[in-house]
């Protein structure tokens, strides 16, 4: 979860296919929103347009062609070929390893606090910097195709000249469903609750999903704005730029799992007074409380370019953004009572 632009003592205590939906190319941050704008609208619009250039070209597949997207010389893609089959042999050696570990005879809760566990010891997962947060993506991806999900990895411009990226799985169909759960961390921090733990649950509601055609699961990158340094959840925005506004408009449910790990009270949350229409259909089960948020997820960013979306959270979690947010903390509980806010309300959501 990014940090708050408001409040900050308040922030720390709440944080305490080839179908319509193509990941487009040439969206444009110009046309998202049309109203009346305050200095601060400008001034965050302004950023929305720095932020999602024009024609943001969709990284493909890893393979050689990365390295020129990464400004590499033709000399060093021998050295990038051998770093991505190291990583590659990583996450097969990790995910033989959950298995062998006994996550076929778990629960959601408990397979998912087995992934919590796993990206976090990786470390710190700051958006743009090699290591951890390259695993997570890869991660992510290799679970996704192993799931029968078409990925797509989209790149994430920061504002430091690095790039990170948003992992995307498309099923068949038009999209109704979009669960969405930023797989990037501050510096010095695990992120094992904020926000492994809403990694780990995407990887399981998309696994329970499927089947089924009109699902978007992304983990997103760059949101953490403390890190970024932008005003806006970056990741979120890339994402936007690939679903048009006629399929943003076909969406029912739109979710961000962000700190799902850890708390006492499992709240979904928006930026507006009353509940819009993904917070009823989370709320319809029961469990949970609606709670307005000032916009520190990247529900966000989707609410506010016409794509009404919810945010998940258990809180609060006095470990948020410290190096005491490690695996242990996690409750694979909290991970189960989540889930099942989740699943019944995209299935409605894909029914509807």
């Amino acid at each position: 979860m990014a940090a708050a632009s408001s409040d900050p003592c308040e922030s720390r205590r709440e944080k305490s296919a080839a179908t319509s939906v193509c990941i487009r190319n040439d969206a444009s941050s110009a046309g998202l929103v049309r109203r009346c704008r305050s200095a601060p609208q400008r001034a965050h619009d302004a950023e929305v347009s720095r932020a999602v250039p024009r024609r943001l070209p969709v990284v493909p597949a890893p393979d050689e062609a990365e390295q020129a997207e990464h400004g590499a010389s033709l000399a060093t893609v021998g050295t990038m070929s051998r770093r991505r089959l190291l990583l590659g042999l990583a996450v097969l050696a990790a995910a033989a390893l959950l298995m062998a570990a006994g996550g076929a005879g778990l629960g959601p809760g408990g397979r998912a606090k087995q992934i919590v566990t796993l990206l976090a010891s990786k470390g710190p997962r700051p958006a743009g910097e090699p290591g951890a947060e390259r695993f997570a993506q890869a991660f992510v991806a290799t679970e996704l195709r192993k799931l029968g999900y078409r990925v797509v990895l989209q790149r994430v411009e920061l504002p430091n000249g690095r790039s990170t990226r948003n992992v995307v799985g498309l099923s068949s169909g038009r999209p109704k469903v979009v669960i969405v759960a930023h797989l990037d961390g501050v510096r010095g921090s695990p992120a094992a609750n904020d926000n492994a733990s809403g990694v780990a649950l995407l990887v399981e509601l998309a696994a329970s999903l499927r089947f089924e055609p009109g699902v978007l699961v992304a983990a997103t990158g760059a949101e953490e704005r403390a890190v970024t340094g932008s005003r806006v959840h970056l990741g979120a925005l890339r994402l936007l730029q690939g679903i048009s506004p006629q399929a943003r408009r076909g969406v029912r449910l739109a979710v961000s799992l962000d700190m799902v790990g850890v708390g006492t009270q499992l709240h979904v949350r928006g930026i507006e007074r009353e509940p819009n229409r993904s917070a009823r259909l989370l709320l319809a089960r029961g469990g949970s409380t609606y709670l307005q948020d000032g916009g520190d997820s990247d529900h966000a960013e989707l609410t506010r370019h016409g794509l009404p979306a919810a945010w998940l959270q258990w809180r609060t979690d006095a470990c948020w953004h410290e190096p005491c947010d490690v695996a242990r903390r996690v409750d694979a509980r909290k991970l189960e009572a989540a889930f099942r806010v989740v699943l019944p309300a995209a299935f409605l959501a894909l029914k509807s």
